[in-house]
């Protein structure tokens, strides 16, 4: 998968072809576009379906294929770009249900023309099927064969994304009891402890690694504004990037899971005075909506789509008061010493564009949990409160 990349240009589709890249599980070379007619649709159809139905791929238009390999550019000149990114969109969208969560279409120029690449992801909302005037079939990619899901197949596909996200839970619940007991990479200042997760349904596959040694060296996308500096290591679970000068207990750090899971912690008393016993609403308020925002253009700039699960805890609360404002004079306690949120679930990362839709029904019960009726860092239209900051 990772010859296709998003900075994909024609010197790269020259190399490919003389190097004869073979076509396989997720790879597949096509000469000339998808034809208009049923037959046409319905071979274009059964490719995408197939593609979903396992471990995702791409279907590249414009390359002249052999035995396998590819051979040489064949560049599209029949039909302009766009007009062909909308006739297969619309394809698809008539042919196969349901619903292909995070396909993108994009062509790249070429002399003579332009390659067509249709990135089809592993989906999590399938079993897909496909038909063209005729009964649905379902069908998975068999290395560079296509063949129908058996019954067998077929339930467990059913099966695939409910097994998952429970999967996913699990893990949620492993890292927060970790972080409770402080047995994290390097321990959290005792006291209160923010914690939010953000894990997508396909990093519990098991079938995707992100690149560390990449994110080492471009690791400042993770750090928070108020942290004033940061720095980065890397462990067994992935790459951490924490808050610069701590040197024993960790105020800050962001771990990004080989998998693809993100989890973001954060001291949740004032820093100013740590032994106070005061959790400063805005500041926690600030960080989970800081969360969310930063792990969903981080989740897309590592190429991952489809559902997600999103979390978010505030531990070891036992003694503390929630300070609100004006002056944090309005104080409040809530009845438990740990607070799990009930997470939120995602039906497409690429989908959730507007950060205040997660983030706002989080922070209700968040500040309803120390008995406020709802979170007074927004309005009560809704829009989060910038005359604070």
């Amino acid at each position: 998968m990772a010859i296709l990349t998003a900075d994909l240009d024609e010197a790269r589709l020259r190399e490919l072809c003389a190097q004869e890249c073979s076509e396989s599980q997720t790879l597949d070379f096509k000469r000339e576009l998808p034809g208009n007619s049923d037959r046409g649709k319905s071979e274009f159809l059964k490719d995408v379906c197939a593609i979903a139905n396992s471990d995702g791929g791409e279907l590249v238009y414009g390359i002249n294929e052999a035995d396998g390999k590819a051979k040489s550019l064949a560049p599209i000149s029949t039909e302009p770009a766009d007009a062909t990114k909308r006739r297969l969109g619309q394809i698809i969208d008539a042919g196969i249900e349901p619903r292909i969560m995070g396909l993108q279409l994009r062509e790249v120029r070429v002399g003579g023309g332009y390659v067509l690449i249709v990135t089809v992801p592993a989906s999590f909302n399938g079993p897909h099927r496909y038909s063209v005037n005729s009964p649905g079939r379902f069908v998975m990619r068999n290395g560079t064969h296509t063949t129908e899901l058996t019954y067998g197949q077929l339930r467990a596909a059913f099966d695939r994304t409910a097994t998952l996200a429970e999967r996913a839970r699990r893990f949620r619940d492993e890292r927060l009891s970790v972080i409770a007991n402080r047995q994290t990479w390097r321990p959290v200042l005792k006291g209160p402890v923010c914690v939010f997760h953000l894990i997508p349904i396909a990093a519990m596959a098991g079938n995707r690694s992100i690149d560390i040694k990449d994110l080492y060296s471009n690791y400042t996308r993770f750090m928070f504004q108020d942290w004033g500096g940061a720095s980065r290591s890397t462990n067994l679970d992935g790459l951490i990037v924490h808050r610069g000068g701590d040197e024993k207990d960790i105020t800050a750090y962001v771990q990004v899971f080989r998998s693809g899971a993100l989890e973001a912690v954060r001291f949740g008393g004032g820093l100013v005075d740590p032994t106070r016993k005061l959790i400063p609403s805005r500041t926690v308020s600030v960080f989970y909506r800081t969360a969310i925002d930063k792990f969903l253009v981080a989740i897309r700039s590592l190429g991952i789509s489809g559902p997600a699960i999103v979390g978010a805890a505030l531990l070891t609360v036992s003694g503390y008061i929630f300070g609100l404002p004006p002056e944090q004079f309005n104080q409040r306690t809530t009845d438990r010493s740990d607070l799990v949120l009930p997470e939120i679930w995602l039906d497409d990362i690429d989908s959730a564009t507007d950060i205040d839709d997660v983030a706002r029904p989080l922070l209700d019960v968040l500040w309803q949990a120390f008995d406020v009726d709802r979170c007074h860092e927004y309005t009560p239209e809704g829009k989060w409160r910038t005359d604070r900051w």
